[in-house]
């Protein structure tokens, strides 16, 4: 029920005293969460860095301070993200708005003169309600539906793929070479990367629990049988690993 006048952008007004539908998208927004009366803590251990002059910038730049002794230590951070022969990998360029995101890495992947291998999304759940929400929630998700990649073209992770290996989140990276579909990398526990023609067959991907290794990678066959192509992407990543992904 609501019980309060609406004032437009244009100076119109809806009058009050009415009921209003709302969409509540998180758990937090619900009056049963308010009625749980959860006790609320802050963490301040930072687990992820362990530099505490990096730690304390990090902190201020939260709370929107930037001053001259943070540009002067973010200044002297540069550091090349690493090579390996010919490869070099760009660093990452940060912008506001996804349409700016979208129109750089369009401009550079036009500018590699490569073939290019269109990958479509496999995206299913399960239920009714779960389908009934999957297109808001694959909305706001920065994967997309049709991904195009070139050899030479930068990537970047946006999952945790290999942790121990320092395969995570965030991990920049580019295409160095294509391998079949019927082949994979060595497994990522070797010690040494992983370069082109050191491949073994792929293992038979049973069924698993929901969210599990093996049910990961009986989902991973089913998008392989959707796809047009019949490659993968090599990548080289700045932390010196290479895989097929």
């Amino acid at each position: 029920m609501r019980c309060t006048d609406i004032v437009k952008r244009d100076g119109g007004i809806i009058a009050g005293c009415g009921f209003e539908r709302r969409i509540r998208r998180f758990a937090f927004e619900t009056e049963a969460w308010a009625e749980c009366n959860f006790l609320v803590m802050e963490l301040t251990k930072v687990f992820r860095q362990d530099h505490p002059v990096f730690i304390a910038t990090l902190e201020k730049i939260r709370r929107g301070i930037c001053d001259d002794e943070c540009t002067r230590f973010l200044a002297n951070c540069g550091a090349e993200l690493g090579k390996g022969g010919n490869i070099d990998i760009q660093p990452t360029n940060l912008y506001p708005l996804r349409k700016a995101v979208d129109d750089e890495n369009r401009r550079e992947f036009e500018k590699l003169k490569e073939q290019a291998y269109t990958f479509q999304a496999l995206d299913d759940s399960r239920g009714a309600y779960a389908e009934s929400v999957l297109g808001e929630r694959l909305a706001n998700v920065p994967p997309s539906k049709t991904l195009q990649l070139k050899k030479g073209a930068q990537v970047l992770l946006l999952a945790n793929l290999d942790v121990k290996n320092g395969l995570v989140n965030g991990s920049r990276g580019v295409i160095v070479d294509w391998v079949d579909r019927d082949a994979v990398p060595l497994d990522s526990d070797a010690d040494e990367p992983v370069w082109p023609g050191q491949t073994q067959r792929k293992k038979s991907a049973g069924g698993g629990m929901f969210g599990g290794e093996e049910w990961r990678e009986k989902a991973a066959e089913l998008w392989a049988d959707k796809q047009e192509v019949e490659v993968f992407p090599l990548v080289y990543f700045a932390t010196g690993r290479q895989r097929a992904l």
